[in-house]
């Protein structure tokens, strides 16, 4: 149970419980046997009194004679010839040393070692030598007054006063644990324990909802890793929201609280952007685990260094682990930090607030623009659109990527059925293309993403997960196949995850090799032409890039997903503008699309935010639409000969038609 149980409470119980019951036995016979009318003989029962000072005595005087220390060379002394390395006793006797005679001290060091004593050496020295006297006379006392005890009496006197000693120490450390330490790491019956920054945060969660909500309807949005404690302190947290390890715009929206772990940050951080304010704690803490992997030597140092006993002896009595920290600081490269605030062995979380909430509940003077910048810069001009009509429900999977042949039949990447699916321009499925495959497999699919087609009806199809294009006539027959996979920028067929396709009015093909971090460009006879852009932050760069689209301008429109912007380039591959995107900040499965309309207007889908968003082609604003009553998860984006916008709801596997007639004015 010592080893499985470590410092488990359900598990020590198995060890306490037989402890308690052996030693109250154990106890129980030594009191029994113990003459105790010798003791009224003599005044025997001085022994009684005597032995707690006799323990006290024997820790000030035994203590200081085991500091024993080596000197280190050549740091400290230098040995001449064969000499032994110098041994100092060290705080007992004003630092005399005890050196071979043919030990040499260097010039640097005679001043450090033989020089006048400090009060600290003084101190020492004196309370050995009182501890010492005090020692000596209470042997002859006890001598005096328990020369008629047998010396099995006396052992279970002494045995009665170490139980009584540590009766006391019992005591003591459960009031410690219980009304001083129990909220610090320092306590030893502290083991997986949340922080008192627990209470701090929700005492704050507490003040905003109050001022808020005057209750508990505050939002509050955590992750899996606060979890513990927090699914118990949001108990009456009706609007409370559990994103787990899979934050997204949706599930976090915009809570005015967020708290997340450390696995989490880099998830989170994203999708609240520059709206919040962002304050980090320790949420749990172990308790110091030094004694983790402690070699012999480690364990022999315990023995000759006055300063670790000390360093121990502070941590037992007092749980303070400054002397400690210093002493071991010695044999490692960096010294150990015990302050509470900074505790070695623990686990952080962020807490998160709304910037207009924090300038609503607390005054701390916030500035108008900060509370400016947490509001939606795409709330304004929201329009409330319904669509035309929905169709594929109960026929698709996971739909993404989309287009509009001309023919006017809508082609579909059925995701999750691992194939196309092909619909009239009334919404009847009337073909499919492909099934499931692995490459190098002709004519199957494994998740595609996209799909386009050129003007002679040629289908272009990113199978992405088997990273590569096929192509299909327009008759529906499967014809080629081309690429494989290659995390590997050095060949242009090699594709990770190609998740983007798009053909432009010459039949050239634009694939986005999200993977690798660029755009292919192939012809329609399959040679390759060009790559445009490289992965990166930089101008004319991309990092995840998704959906492509081709404007009336002939221009190349890239969803550069981890730059959270919208990339233009020319058809032979220059750049030619960009703008930021203030979405996309969540790090899920699902990636944005693409479409742009003959008007030269930008439509983009922000997955987790249930909408679509339009810009005109240099990135000016102009309107959104759609919320979660209506999207379930904004995917493919594509323009019909009529100027419809089709959407892909990916969550409700449906495809929507819109008429933007009333909204997309020049």
């Amino acid at each position: 149970y010592s080893i499985a149980g470590e410092k488990m409470p359900w598990l020590t119980t198995h060890l306490t419980a037989p402890m308690i019951l052996l030693g109250g036995w154990v106890l129980g016979r030594s009191i029994d046997r113990i003459e105790w009318k010798l003791l009224t003989q003599d005044n025997a029962w001085v022994v009684l009194l005597l032995l707690p000072i006799i323990a006290v005595s024997v820790l000030r005087t035994a203590g200081p004679v085991c500091n024993l220390v080596a000197l280190p060379e050549p740091s400290g002394l230098v040995a001449v010839g064969d000499a032994a390395p110098a041994i100092s006793w060290r705080g007992a006797f004003l630092g005399a040393l005890r050196l071979p005679c043919n030990t040499v001290i260097p010039q640097q060091y005679q001043n450090s070692i033989l020089g006048t004593p400090s009060l600290t050496d003084l101190y020492a020295t004196y309370a050995w030598l009182a501890g010492a006297i005090v020692l000596a006379l209470v042997l002859i006392a006890i001598f005096r007054f328990g020369r008629n005890l047998r010396t099995a009496q006396i052992t279970r006197l002494v045995g009665l006063g170490a139980v009584a000693w540590l009766v006391f120490l019992t005591a003591r450390s459960a009031w410690l644990a219980s009304y001083i330490n129990y909220d610090e790491a320092t306590e030893f019956l502290v083991y997986a324990h949340s922080a008192g920054a627990v209470k701090e945060v929700m005492n704050q969660i507490d003040e905003i909802s109050l001022k808020t909500t005057d209750g508990y309807g505050l939002r509050v949005a955590y992750d899996n890793r606060v979890s513990w404690p927090f699914s118990w302190y949001l108990r009456n947290y009706y609007n409370a929201i559990y994103y787990g390890d899979q934050p997204s715009r949706g599930l976090i929206g915009d809570a005015p609280v967020v708290l997340a772990g450390p696995d989490n940050w880099t998830k989170v951080e994203p999708l609240l952007g520059d709206r919040y304010y962002q304050f980090e704690y320790i949420r749990m803490w172990w308790p110091m685990q030094d004694y983790f992997n402690l070699t012999s030597s480690e364990f022999k140092t315990f023995f000759t260094d006055a300063d670790l006993q000390r360093g121990i002896w502070d941590i037992f009595t007092r749980r303070d682990y400054t002397a400690y920290a210093k002493a071991v600081g010695r044999y490692r490269t960096t010294a150990p930090n015990f302050e509470l605030s900074e505790w070695p062995v623990a686990e952080r979380m962020r807490f998160y607030v709304r910037k207009d909430v924090f300038a609503q509940v607390w005054d701390y003077g916030v500035a108008a623009s900060e509370i400016a910048s947490a509001t939606d810069p795409y709330a304004a001009s929201q329009r409330q659109l319904t669509p035309a009509r929905t169709f594929g429900d109960g026929i698709l999977s996971q739909p993404h990527g989309l287009t509009v042949g001309q023919d006017g039949n809508i082609y579909v990447a059925d995701s999750g059925n691992h194939r196309i699916a092909v619909f009239s321009p009334t919404g009847e499925l009337i073909a499919t293309l492909g099934s499931y495959g692995l490459a190098p497999q002709p004519n199957v699919l494994n998740e595609p993403w996209d799909v386009a087609t050129a003007a002679d009806g040629t289908t272009y199809i990113a199978d992405t997960w088997n990273n590569r294009i096929v192509k299909y006539s327009a008759q529906g027959e499967y014809v080629s196949n081309w690429g494989f996979q290659g995390p590997n920028q050095n060949d242009p067929l090699g594709f990770w995850g190609p998740r983007g396709i798009a053909v432009d009015a010459n039949g050239s093909i634009y694939l986005s090799d999200t993977g690798n971090k660029r755009i292919q460009v192939f012809s329609s006879d399959e040679f390759f032409q060009q790559q445009i852009a490289t992965g990166g932050g930089l101008d004319g760069q991309v990092d995840e890039p998704v959906g492509v689209a081709i404007g009336p301008d002939g221009l190349l429109y890239v969803a550069d997903t981890w730059n959270q912007r919208v990339d233009v380039f020319t058809a032979s591959g220059q750049f030619v503008r960009q703008w930021y995107v203030d979405a996309w900040y969540g790090q899920t499965n699902e990636r944005p699309f693409i479409a742009v309309n003959a008007d030269g207007h930008v439509f983009i889908s922000d997955p987790d935010a249930y909408r679509v968003i339009a810009f005109d082609s240099t990135g000016r604003y102009l309107y959104s639409f759609g919320d979660y009553t209506t999207i379930g998860l904004a995917g493919g984006l594509a323009i019909g000969p009529n100027g419809h916008l089709y959407l892909s709801d990916t969550a409700n596997g449906a495809v929507q038609e819109y008429d933007l007639s009333s909204v997309d004015a020049p």
